[in-house]
């Protein structure tokens, strides 16, 4: 062994409020790429210590059920202006591989001498992760600001907002009131009837299909595929390096409403890039086509390659230093790819500190891991929902292996007892949850641990 949406508010999005309102100290978490060490960039004179009202309120946002339509925030954004079509957008979709594809567009971007917003989620730590301008983020004041004038739109016009609505909303004001040139979108969940899914985008993304979320999109590759799909609009360009029954439906929906569909060149040189993991070389393969696809002065392939070399996107395939590597990967294809990898490398026991959402495939995810592994330490994230733990306990995930397993609740605790266990020459490897990886990360900060150099 060893030696690998719903319209508005997603589970994900409902649980990481839970986070964001008790972590805006001492953060150090991503802005999108430049020098790993200098992650995090606030704006000159913001706060960590307190969170403004809006912000605040943001985070006690219920969850507000509105159903499956992206109505409410289109009378919202109407009534402020419909910022969002003053944006020349880039909207990216996709089961596994969107914040990283939306990374690499950004940073080219950027690199190209283009102001570009980037609209991503979940986030790790803080709110403001997920709306940044030339990788920086927006500033408490600015978020709390906006949020305020959301609010008062959508009381004005009688309707209500989910936590995700108001959060694309906000990348819609801000991202025109800093005049960008490009914004890049991530869907939060689907397409369809994603909150994002009200712009109309010069180039849209669909990365790498597979099943998750079943109980909302479908439960085939087919009929996700076809929630994805939702994103394709008339006269833009599509692309994607999906196959088989993924690629037929995209492609049926590419033909229905007339636009151009675009895959990558399979023989295409490899890329240079930071991120690790050889899944990456499908996402930059994805985010160089889309850029190429847009025909703008300054962007070739030689600068974008260069850029690529620079980016940095936490949680995955995080080496957090030679030993210990920290991925988000949250459901069994994620998963092929992380174990894929990590069973070329060179280690003499695989130690898994393993915590996962309770609505996952966790059977297929523990088959896996227990296959791989030659420990498995469970644990379970403190995330939480109207007052419920969103994470499976490790009494529940315990159920899933036949073998012997380690439960330790707290993942501090669990990734601490990792420590104290591994040899030298053993491999530590976070994964299942990116909650499970944000509570990691912050042990390892405060134990003083550094990146690996790639």
């Amino acid at each position: 062994m060893g030696s690998p949406d719903r319209q508005g508010e997603t589970k994900e999005d409902d649980e990481q409020r839970e986070l964001a309102g008790s972590n805006r100290q001492e953060q150090e978490y991503p802005c999108s790429q430049r020098n790993p060490e200098d992650r995090y960039q606030r704006t000159p004179g913001d706060s960590c210590e307190q969170e403004p009202d809006g912000i605040r309120w943001l985070n006690d946002l219920p969850e507000v059920v509105t159903g499956f339509d992206i109505k409410n925030i289109e009378i919202v954004l109407k009534a402020l202006g419909s910022p969002q079509d003053n944006l020349r957008c880039i909207h990216v979709a996709g089961t596994n591989g969107k914040g990283s594809v939306c990374a690499m567009v950004a940073s080219a971007l950027q690199d190209a001498g283009y102001r570009t917003g980037l609209y991503t989620s979940p986030h790790m730590d803080l709110i403001n992760e997920r709306i940044r301008v030339d990788s920086r983020m927006i500033s408490d004041q600015d978020l709390d600001r906006i949020i305020r004038l959301i609010r008062a739109a959508s009381v004005k016009e009688h309707v209500q907002l989910t936590f995700f609505e108001y959060l694309t909303s906000a990348a819609f004001i801000y991202f025109a009131e800093q005049e960008t040139d490009y914004a890049v979108f991530e869907t939060g969940m689907g397409g369809r009837l994603d909150a994002t899914n009200v712009i109309t985008p010069i180039v849209s993304v669909i990365t790498s299909i597979a099943l998750d979320h079943t109980d909302q999109l479908g439960r085939t590759i087919e009929e996700i595929a076809a929630e994805k799909a939702g994103i394709i609009k008339k006269g833009s360009v599509l692309v994607t390096a999906n196959e088989d029954g993924a690629l037929r439906v995209i492609k049926e929906q590419c033909n229905k409403v007339g636009c151009r569909m675009v895959l990558p060149d399979k023989q295409s040189p490899a890329y240079e890039l930071s991120l690790k993991g050889s899944f990456q070389q499908e996402n930059a393969a994805l985010a160089e086509t889309a850029l190429l696809q847009l025909g703008i002065k300054g962007l070739d392939s030689n600068l974008i390659r260069a850029s690529f070399k620079k980016v940095f996107w936490p949680g995955r395939f995080e080496y957090i230093r030679d030993n210990i590597i920290i991925d988000g990967a949250h459901n069994p294809s994620a998963l092929d790819r992380l174990l894929k990898d990590i069973l070329c490398l060179s280690y003499r026991r695989l130690i898994v500190v393993f915590g996962v959402m309770k609505d996952k495939d966790i059977a297929a995810m523990a088959g896996r891991l227990e296959k791989a592994s030659d420990m498995m330490i469970l644990t379970s994230p403190c995330v939480q929902r109207d007052g419920r733990m969103r994470a499976a306990s490790t009494t529940h995930l315990s159920s899933f292996f036949s073998g012997s397993v380690e439960e330790i609740a707290d993942v501090q605790e669990a990734v601490r007892h990792a420590l104290s266990v591994a040899c030298r020459d053993d491999l530590i490897v976070v994964t299942g949850s990116l909650f499970t990886v944000a509570e990691a990360r912050r042990f390892f900060k405060k134990s003083m641990y550094t990146r690996a150099k790639p």
